[in-house]
């Protein structure tokens, strides 16, 4: 048994095994932390899209109120105003 644990072969096959085990090791840190890199670059992307989205949101809101705030005072019909709301949306789209 003695021969065996101490045979050039078997220190072969542990060194190699050992090597081969941090190379892997290695490489599933550095995939982990690309992962987390290019999760981290989306998650901004998006932040920075809905921010856009929500200005472009609020400034189509803003030019409705625009458009309709004299409407409303002059005719002081209320259906008519979401009428035109209705028809303001539905053409930005």
């Amino acid at each position: 048994m003695r021969n065996f644990l101490f045979s050039l072969r078997t220190i072969n096959l542990l060194l190699f095994g050992l090597a081969s085990a941090v190379f892997i090791g290695t490489m599933g840190f550095h995939a982990t932390a690309e992962r987390h890199m290019r999760l981290e670059f989306v998650r901004e992307r998006l932040q920075v899209a809905a921010r856009v989205i929500a200005a472009q949101q609020s400034h189509g809101i803003e030019d409705a109120q625009q458009v309709l705030d004299p409407l409303t005072r002059a005719h002081g019909d209320k259906t008519l105003a979401i009428r035109l709301i209705g028809h303001v949306l539905n053409s930005s789209r």
